[in-house]
């Protein structure tokens, strides 16, 4: 699941993307979504990194960048379905470009079990 909610009605140039998280330690128990708050100079900026790796033909430019927050899906509350904020912490956080997406990727604190985000390609980062 991506989600997008802007902060901006007519000209959006912040948004708040909610991303499916994964994990490559077997049996990690880890939260649903991680959450980024990214503005449209920043996805500029990382447009023309993306050119350079696809000019050099490389897989991805990485940069430390600790933005996320990671939330929970909680079910079968009285409520209904909601997400609340979780308690786990990135340790190494990095955010990944590659030629037409982004994402990002790190460590969860104490611990060696990692995480990714689903990737977001460029053309739909601001909508």
């Amino acid at each position: 699941m991506t989600s997008l909610s802007a902060t901006a009605q007519a000209d959006v140039n912040e948004v708040t993307l909610m991303m499916s998280l994964r994990s490559d330690t077997d049996y990690a128990d880890i939260p649903d979504y991680a959450q980024a708050t990214i503005t449209r100079e920043e996805v500029d900026k990382w447009k023309k990194l993306a050119e350079t790796v696809a000019e050099l033909g490389a897989h991805c430019i990485q940069l430390y960048d600790y933005r996320c927050t990671f939330w929970d899906e909680v079910y079968g509350d009285d409520e209904g379905d909601s997400t609340v904020e979780s308690d786990d912490r990135q340790d190494l956080g990095f955010l990944v470009i590659t030629a037409d997406s982004f994402g990002w990727r790190g460590y969860f604190k104490h611990s060696n079990i990692d995480w990714a985000t689903s990737m977001k390609k460029f053309e739909d980062a601001l909508v």
